[in-house]
């Protein structure tokens, strides 16, 4: 009649962010007892976790979900072997990655409004994206102009909505973005 979730994570397989802060990956894996809800394994960078399990941080959330209808083992078995390959594998591939979301998406800032606001990224209205770019700061985020700057401001902006719903939608926003970041 209970839910459980485990964390899991490499401390001694971290990447550095395009700022050069630390990032550890990290997995939680949940799952209802009686089959009620999904089995789900989401993946993720973070900065640090305390000893409740507050994960502070965490950027880059990626998620598998199998729904416990008919034999789900085969999908959970793939989901390990992904699981497996994402903590073990080497750093090589993010850094790349954070190196592509460093780009410059423009030199000033409604340079960068037109460019981001061009990619009809729903969840992003023209004055979210204004807000956000305004809301970076540099030292934390990297700069406003780049796509990893950019959407550190987006998370920040989405913190002050009121509702849980809102700032998952802008959130959402700021991960296409991120996904987006090869067309600059």
């Amino acid at each position: 009649d209970h839910d459980m979730f485990a964390f899991l994570m490499t401390p001694d397989r971290m990447v550095m962010d395009p700022v050069g802060r630390e990032l550890y990956r990290g997995i939680i894996a949940i799952n209802s007892e009686v089959g009620a809800a999904a089995l789900k394994i989401m993946a993720f960078y973070f900065r640090d976790v305390c000893g409740n399990f507050i994960i502070w941080g965490a950027e880059q959330i990626a998620e598998i979900s199998l729904r416990h209808v008919g034999d789900i083992r085969k999908g959970w078995q793939n989901a390990q072997v992904s699981v497996r390959k994402y903590l073990d594998g080497a750093a090589s591939l993010e850094t790349a990655k954070f190196e592509e979301l460093s780009r410059i998406i423009a030199g000033n800032k409604d340079d960068v409004l037109d460019k981001v606001f061009g990619l009809r990224i729903p969840e992003l209205s023209r004055k979210l994206i204004s807000e956000s770019y305004d809301a970076v700061v540099p030292s934390e985020d990297g700069a406003p102009n780049t796509v990893w700057g950019l959407a550190q401001g987006i998370t920040r902006v989405s913190q002050r909505e009121q509702f849980a719903d809102e700032r998952n939608k802008i959130d959402r926003g700021a991960g296409k973005l991120l996904a987006a970041a090869a067309r600059f």
